[in-house]
C-alpha cells in the first residue's frame, strides 16, 4: 500500500503586528527574550522566506560540496565512554538530548553546544552522575547530499567530542530518502562498508527500491538495565525512494518486523524511543506525517498502543522546531511521556514564531483538537499536554538522569543571552517508569 507523499508547505503570507504582546501561561515554558529571538524586522522576515536546500546564511553557512571521502564523526562508543569513566550499572547517569539544530548553524547552535560543555567538568565528576551520551533527534545538515556539510557538523559538535553522539535519523541528513545522501550519512556515522557515492548516478539501483541496509540506521542500543531504540523514521514517512510510504518495501517491512520483536521483549528498566518524526504535536507544521504516523500499524496495533502496551517510558522527537511535553496513557493504566526537542522556529519576533511551526496551547482540549485536525484510531486514549514553549522561543536541551532502578528525571534548559551563563533552566519534571511491562 503506498501513500502519497506530502505536499510541500509554502509559506506565502506575512502577517506584521506592532504592539503584540505574547502571553506565557503560568508554569509553563518560554526562552527569554534574546538577540537571536527578537532580531530586526528583517531578519524576521527573510527568515520566513522558503529557502533552496542547504542555501542561506539564516541556517548557516552550509557548503554545497562533496570535495572527497566522509570522515566518520569519530566520538566514542558507548562502551568507551562508560570505561573511561568508570561507571557500573549500580549508579545513576546523565543523557543530553537535542534536535533539529541545522537550521540554527548560524552561531545559535555553537551556542548550545559551548553552553553544554561548560557546564560539564573537565575532569571527575563535578558531584553530579556522568555524562554518558549525546542524543541528537536528527536534522544534523542542511542536505546531506553535500558531503562537506558533516564536516561541518563535525566542527560544530568538536566541544562534545568526549561524549557518544547517538543519532535519531532525521530528513534533512537523507534528503528524504535520496540515495547519495543517506550514503554519505552512512559514512558520517561510520556505518559505510565502502566509499561513500559522491554523484546519484553512481548510486546502486537497489537504494531506489527500498532494499535492506547493513546495517540498517535503526538500532538499539543499551545502557545497563535502559533500552534506547532508535527509528529511521523517513522510510515510514517519505517511503524508501522518496515518492511516498509504501509498506511493502522490503526496508519498511525490515524495521517494522525489528520494532515489533524488539518491542516483545521484556526488558528490566526503563526503555526510550528516539524518533526524528512526532507522531504527536500541538503545531500545525508536518501534521500530516504525524497523523500518518500515528495510525501506523506494528504489528497488529498503531504505533501508540504498540509503544503503550510494550511498556515504553519515555518517546523522544523533534522535526517541528519547538519543545513541548505530553503525557499519552491507555484505558489499562499503561503510559508514557512524549518530549518533542527540536530548537525553536526561525523568524520570530516579539515573542511570535515562525508560523504553524509554533507549539499551541491545547490543555484540556488535546482529544478534541487531535480529531479537529484528522488524528483517527483515538478510542481508548488519553493524551495530556504537559508543557509547550509558548512566548518567547529559545534554543533547548533537555538534561535526563537515570536512577539505577529505571526512575528518570528530567529537565529543560533555555539559551537565554540576558543570564551571565547564558542558560536559564527550565522546568523539571519526572518520567513514571513503574507502570508493569504487561498485565
Amino acid at each position: 500500500m503506498r501513500y502519497p507523499k506530502s505536499d510541500p508547505i509554502v509559506t506565502g503570507m506575512l502577517v506584521i503586528g506592532l504592539g503584540l504582546a505574547s502571553t506565557l501561561p503560568a508554569g509553563w515554558s518560554g526562552g527569554a527574550p534574546n538577540a537571536t529571538s527578537r532580531g530586526l524586522l528583517g531578519a524576521w522576515v527573510a527568515g520566513l522566506q522558503p529557502a533552496e536546500a542547504g542555501a542561506g546564511s539564516a541556517h548557516g553557512d552550509w557548503p554545497q560540496d562533496t570535495s572527497g571521502p566522509i570522515q566518520p564523526l569519530g566520538h566514542p562508543t558507548l562502551t568507551q565512554r562508560i570505561e573511561s569513566v568508570g561507571w557500573n550499572p549500580t549508579q545513576p547517569f546523565r543523557l543530553i538530548v537535542y534536535g533539529d539544530q541545522r537550521a540554527l548553524a548560524d552561531g545559535e547552535w555553537q551556542s548550545l553546544v559551548a553552553a553544554i560543555a561548560a557546564r560539564e567538568p573537565s575532569t571527575g565528576s563535578g558531584g553530579r552522575p556522568p555524562l554518558l551520551a549525546v542524543i541528537d533527534t536528527g536534522d544534523l545538515v542542511q542536505d546531506g547530499r553535500h558531503g562537506d556539510q558533516f564536516a561541518m557538523f563535525a566542527d560544530i559538535v568538536q566541544p562534545l567530542r568526549a561524549y557518544p553522539y547517538l543519532v535519531g535519523v532525521g530528513n534533512h541528513e537523507v534528503r528524504e530518502n535520496d540515495p547519495q545522501a543517506r550514503r554519505h550519512l552512512r559514512a558520517a556515522l561510520g556505518l559505510a562498508s565502502d566509499a561513500p557515492a559522491t554523484t546519484r548516478e553512481s548510486v546502486d539501483d537497489d537504494h531506489f527500491t527500498g532494499a535492506i541496509e547493513d546495517p540498517p540506521l535503526y538500532r538499539e542500543e543499551r545502557i545497563g538495565a535502559l533500552r534506547l531504540l532508535f527509528l529511521d523514521t523517513n522510510d515510514l514517512v517519505y517511503g524508501p525512494d522518496g515518492q511516498g510510504v509504501d509498506l511493502d518495501a522490503p526496508r519498511v517491512r525490515a524495521q517494522l518486523a525489528w520494532l515489533d520483536a524488539a518491542l516483545e521483549e521484556e526488558s528490566d528498566g526503563p526503555t526510550v524511543v528516539v524518533l526524528h518524526h512526532p507522531f504527536l504535536a500541538s503545531s500545525r507544521r508536518h501534521e500530516k506525517q504525524a497523523r500518518r504516523l500515528w495510525s501506523l500499524r506494528v504489528g497488529e496495533r498503531i504505533l501508540p498502543h504498540r509503544l503503550l502496551e510494550s511498556g515504553v517510558d519515555l518517546v523522544l522527537t523533534g522535526h517541528t522546531h519547538t519543545y513541548e511535553r505530553f503525557a499519552l496513557r491507555d484505558r489499562t493504566g499503561h503510559q508514557l511521556q512524549v518530549i518533542n526537542v527540536s530548537g525553536r522556529p526561525r523568524g520570530a519576533l516579539l515573542g511570535f514564531g515562525a508560523g504553524s511551526r509554533r507549539a499551541r496551547d491545547l490543555r484540556g482540549r488535546e482529544i478534541e483538537d487531535l480529531r479537529e485536525r484528522g488524528w483517527k484510531d483515538l478510542q481508548g486514549l488519553e493524551v495530556q499536554q504537559l508543557d509547550a514553549m509558548l512566548g518567547d522561543e529559545a534554543d533547548q536541551w533537555v538534561e535526563l538522569q537515570i536512577e539505577p532502578d529505571g526512575r528518570i528525571a528530567g529537565r529543560v534548559f533555555f539559551l537565554d543571552g540576558a543570564r551571565e551563563d547564558g542558560v536559564r533552566p527550565g522546568p523539571a519534571f519526572e518520567v513514571d517508569t513503574g507502570v508493569p511491562l504487561r498485565n
